[in-house]
């Protein structure tokens, strides 16, 4: 016997409030407070609160990623060349009476001092260097010879000071800029352990011939890094002793201690 409408038990309203919909109704629900909401933002179909947390954990780990590829990356060095060299005669000896005045002595021998060696750290978290080591070699009038650093010089308004020139830390976002002074290398396992060397008697015989021609100067710097991942760094000087430069150097003679010259190029290089 079939039951009637009257025959059905009836629903109170409570239990109508709390009464679910169906699951197909219920994952259409995009907002809370719609008919049958738990109370959850959905966005096609999974909850709002499961994206945001997905996003922000993408948003934390990209940071991450960025400073693991930063610590496996290369450091990013800039070096540029000298803007000019200095010729001069190293040991000197001040013979002033009256005035203060320096001469080369008699065994003097030609040294070359390099303004200014400046290196560039542009790395970023604590990517250090070490400058091992700045030499060059030097090339003028058919004389080559290598050189190596000895001192930095430092100058003042009133003074010049010399301090012994050692491997200096580059750190990350800094730089390093300093006057180096370079020796002739001595070679004491070879026949003439002074063959790098040019005898400043010898530089002013070749600077004091044929007076009117510019006597061209090379001097090629190399720095090198203690790192693996650095190679050594060649920057040159290419410069020139003009006419007027060689008179004086006629005319003085070895009272002509030092001269400046311009480095005609400045270049860069970057790793």
């Amino acid at each position: 016997m079939m039951a009637t409408p009257s025959d059905r038990p009836s629903l109170n309203p409570s239990q109508k409030e709390n009464e679910s919909p169906p699951t197909g109704q219920r994952d259409q629900v995009s907002q809370p407070g719609g008919s049958g909401s738990s109370g959850d933002w959905r966005f096609m179909g999974k909850k709002v609160t499961e994206l945001v947390a997905v996003s922000a954990f993408v948003l934390a780990l990209i940071p991450n990623v960025f400073l693991i590829v930063g610590y496996f990356a290369s450091p990013e060095i800039v070096v540029l060349s000298p803007t000019e060299i200095e010729l001069r005669c190293e040991p000197d000896e001040d013979i002033g009476v009256d005035v203060y005045e320096w001469v080369c002595k008699d065994d003097a021998y030609l040294t070359v001092t390099v303004s200014t060696i400046t290196v560039i750290n542009q790395s970023k978290n604590d990517k250090d260097v070490l400058i091992r080591e700045i030499s060059g070699h030097f090339d003028m009038a058919g004389h080559e010879g290598d050189l190596r650093w000895k001192y930095f010089a430092h100058y003042t308004s009133v003074d010049t000071t010399e301090s012994v020139a050692s491997p200096k830390t580059v750190k990350a976002g800094t730089s390093f800029s300093e006057e180096v002074r370079l020796y002739p290398v001595f070679l004491p396992d070879t026949e003439n352990p002074i063959s790098n060397r040019l005898a400043f008697d010898e530089y002013l015989k070749k600077v004091t011939a044929e007076l009117d021609k510019p006597m061209p100067v090379t001097v090629t710097i190399n720095v090198s890094f203690l790192s693996d991942e650095l190679p050594d760094v060649v920057v040159p000087c290419t410069s020139a002793l003009p006419g007027i430069l060689r008179k004086s150097y006629a005319s003085r003679q070895k009272k002509m201690t030092s001269v400046t010259l311009p480095c005609r190029e400045q270049t860069q290089w970057s790793s």
